[in-house]
């Protein structure tokens, strides 16, 4: 069994943040006013993944990548499932969504609980080519990033470290 991640966890009640930099950015992006950039019947796992992973990739200026979860449609064509920002800190991954942060392990796990989905593939590596359904605005994802940036400051890799 692997070592608990020091970002997250999978609970009866969903997934938890045990990173504080992870909850302040949950609570913020649950507030009304985010919700509020994103087209009607959106939301951060609704279709809003990929506008919350370019934007939080655009406020890290380069220290954030977007990666994404992969499936394969029953044709045998690979669709892009859920999009994420990511970041290597030390050993480890840290991937960001609209949940805080997690890592690999605790992603899988969430997606499996909270999703039913258990056959996919996770791409450190920009799949949003691969998307179907999923909501794309650069425009609303440079938004993002601004709003971001006033609550946040500057990203500063240094925010995910394990506490």
């Amino acid at each position: 069994m692997s070592a608990p991640s020091p970002w997250g966890r999978m609970s009866r009640a969903g997934y938890r943040n045990s990173h504080p930099f992870g909850q302040r950015l949950r609570r913020f992006l649950h507030s009304n006013r985010q919700f509020k950039l994103l087209p009607p019947d959106v939301d951060w796992v609704q279709g809003g993944c990929v506008l919350l992973a370019e934007g939080l990739a655009i406020w890290g200026e380069g220290a954030l990548g977007t990666g994404g979860t992969l499936r394969v449609h029953s044709r045998g064509v690979p669709y892009l499932d859920h999009a994420f920002a990511y970041a290597s800190v030390g050993a480890h991954r840290v991937l960001i969504d609209g949940d805080g942060l997690s890592d690999e392990v605790a992603m899988r796990a969430k997606l499996e609980q909270c999703f039913y989905v258990s056959d996919f593939d996770v791409r450190y590596a920009d799949c949003t080519d691969l998307a179907v359904g999923i909501y794309r605005d650069v425009g609303i994802s440079r938004a993002i990033a601004a709003r971001l940036k006033g609550e946040f400051g500057p990203f500063d890799p240094e925010v995910l470290l394990p506490r």
